[in-house]
C-alpha cells in the first residue's frame, strides 16, 4: 500500500442496489478525481463481477464491495480463492 492518502464514495451516494444498469458510476467516479467506489453487494445475483472489473480498470478506479454478514452465504463459491471469511 502506499503512503498517500486515497479518496472513495460508496455507490449509495447514486443507487441503494447495484446491478449493470450502474456500471456508469464507476466512470462517473473517475470524472470526480476519486480513487475508489464502493459497491454494495444487497443482492449478489443482480452482480456481474467481470463487468465490474472491466469497467473499473478501464477507468482506472479502484473497487472495494460491502454487503451484509449475513448474505456471505449467497455468495458461495463466487467468492475469489483465499479470500478472508
Amino acid at each position: 500500500m502506499s503512503g498517500r492518502l486515497r479518496y472513495a464514495v460508496h455507490a449509495y451516494a447514486w443507487t441503494s442496489s447495484w446491478s449493470s444498469a450502474d456500471l456508469p458510476v464507476i466512470d462517473h467516479v473517475r470524472e470526480l478525481g476519486l480513487d475508489a467506489v464502493e459497491i454494495p453487494l444487497m443482492e449478489p445475483d443482480e452482480v456481474d463481477p467481470a463487468a465490474i472489473a472491466e469497467r473499473a480498470q478501464t477507468a482506472g478506479v479502484e473497487v472495494v464491495t460491502s454487503l451484509d454478514p449475513g448474505r456471505l452465504r449467497a455468495l458461495g463459491d463466487r467468492r475469489r480463492p483465499g479470500s478472508r471469511s
